[in-house]
């Protein structure tokens, strides 16, 4: 996969800055270990729940699970930014865990650009929940304070093919990056049209990523 350096703006905060926040309907916040192990054994377990993942299988043991729980721990600056979506409960209190999701590589990733997913339990799904999940989460990750920073990039990311023709000079100038805006990156697998459909209302497009079976989905942040 051709790849460009590129500069542009990056998330740049301190560990501090990830706090809880909240929608309409959900509660966002750093999912703990040893203290939502059991909570978030439940949606890991749950076949439905682990389609959308890169495995597409749930965890057969708790161990596997705590393994996945001790990587969302601090610290997260530079390296992942991922909640626990809980309900709201009866006068805003924290209720079920139905779900997680966020940015959970800043970098390397297939696309050079912080990877943004989510899953929810099967009961929860068609309720709008995702949507409202995702909305939220970008408004939070555009809130966050930036630095502009160099990336190595896919490079269709960024260009079209049309445009990379226009810029070869450029790209092939390896000691001057190319000045781009930040982007946000996902996948989705092929037949789930209704991650497509969230994204799409979260303002991403698809573009022509990795050949690798998924479709591949970007968003280009607002100029801070």
């Amino acid at each position: 996969m051709a790849t460009v350096t590129v500069l542009t703006t990056l998330p740049n905060f301190e560990d501090g800055m990830i706090q809880a926040f909240r929608s309409k309907r959900l509660i966002m916040r750093p999912l703990l270990h040893p203290t939502d192990l059991e909570a978030y054994r439940t949606i890991r377990s749950q076949p439905a729940a682990m389609t959308g993942s890169r495995t597409g299988l749930p965890d057969d043991t708790i161990e596997q699970t705590e393994a996945k729980l001790m990587r969302l721990q601090p610290p997260y600056s530079g390296s992942h930014v991922y909640f626990g979506v809980y309900l709201k409960g009866v006068e805003g209190a924290e209720g079920e865990l139905i779900g997680d999701g966020g940015v959970h590589k800043f970098s390397d990733t297939q696309t050079g650009w912080p990877e943004f997913g989510y899953k929810f339990k099967q009961e929860y799904w068609g309720q709008g929940y995702a949507s409202e999940f995702a909305l939220s989460f970008v408004q939070f990750w555009c809130s966050l304070p930036r630095a502009k920073k160099q990336a190595e990039v896919a490079l269709n990311s960024v260009v079209t093919a049309k445009e990379e023709v226009a810029l070869s000079g450029l790209i092939k100038d390896k000691s001057t990056p190319l000045r781009v805006e930040e982007i946000i990156c996902a996948w989705t697998t092929i037949g789930n049209k209704a991650s497509q459909r969230v994204l799409q209302k979260t303002g991403f497009q698809s573009f022509d990523g990795p050949e690798d079976g998924f479709v591949h989905w970007r968003r280009t942040l607002p100029r801070s």
